[in-house]
């Protein structure tokens, strides 16, 4: 699985959207990837897509023939949850220093289960990259404060809280 994040400035447009998943299609296709979702920031500013292929030089040849820009791609490991439906969406990017294994990940997701609890904050899917480097984890909340309440308050350091929209 690979993880790629895209940045737009300014806010993507939903138009601009639609075609830049039409020129990529084919060309993930022509490579067997699979493109397994998408989050995009409420305010069209950033989005986190997985897809699933042999190898992370094919999808960067992919975007790149389809002339689609990215910020970021990695190798993640997926680690999900259960998702209720039920409140909106906020995806946390982390950067780790040092490099974190799928199973610190775990032991802190499980660590920081009374501080979600308590601010009603449920833990959606998680995202390492294989090097342990960095990972984006998906909740499930009222809103952003309160997920950064829970993340600071067990100790979690993250780079952003960001509302989503899950596109699957």
């Amino acid at each position: 699985m690979f993880v790629v994040e895209r940045v737009f400035t300014p806010a993507l447009e939903t138009s601009a959207m639609i075609e830049a998943h039409a020129r990529l299609e084919p060309c993930i296709t022509e490579r067997d990837i699979a493109y397994l979702g998408s989050y995009f920031a409420s305010d069209r500013t950033r989005s986190i897509c997985m897809y699933d292929g042999a190898d992370a030089e094919r999808l960067r040849e992919a975007h790149h023939t389809a002339g689609v820009a990215f910020a970021r791609l990695w190798p993640a490991h997926p680690v999900p949850a259960v998702r209720s439906e039920r409140m909106p969406l906020f995806v946390t990017e982390r950067v780790l220093s040092p490099p974190m294994t799928e199973v610190q990940l775990a032991a802190g997701r499980a660590a920081m289960a009374k501080c979600l609890a308590e601010r009603d904050v449920t833990h959606r899917a998680s995202h390492l990259a294989i090097d342990g480097s960095r990972s984006i984890c998906v909740y499930e909340a009222a809103d952003a404060e309160r997920v950064r309440e829970a993340n600071h308050t067990a100790g979690a350091p993250f780079e952003r809280v960001w509302q989503a929209i899950s596109l699957r």
